[in-house]
């Protein structure tokens, strides 16, 4: 886990190697997370974006609104 806090969010950057796969995580603000600590997070459908290994996103499931 790589914890960067910008000031105006702190990004997460996770590796999870079960599924060899990676997942960033933005909180607006400050997140008191440092590595090495346990994050439990949610993530609303909607706000969700995923790709396939190769690359290309896969099909979403909600319509954004300007998109």
């Amino acid at each position: 886990m790589i914890v960067e806090k910008l000031g105006n969010e702190t990004q997460v950057y996770m590796h999870f190697e079960a599924a060899d796969a990676d997942l960033i995580y933005r909180q607006p603000d400050t997140l008191a997370v440092e590595v090495g600590d346990k994050l439990s997070i949610g993530i609303p459908a909607h706000r969700c974006h995923l790709f396939h290994s190769d690359g290309p996103a896969c099909q979403r499931l909600y319509k954004e609104n300007g998109v």
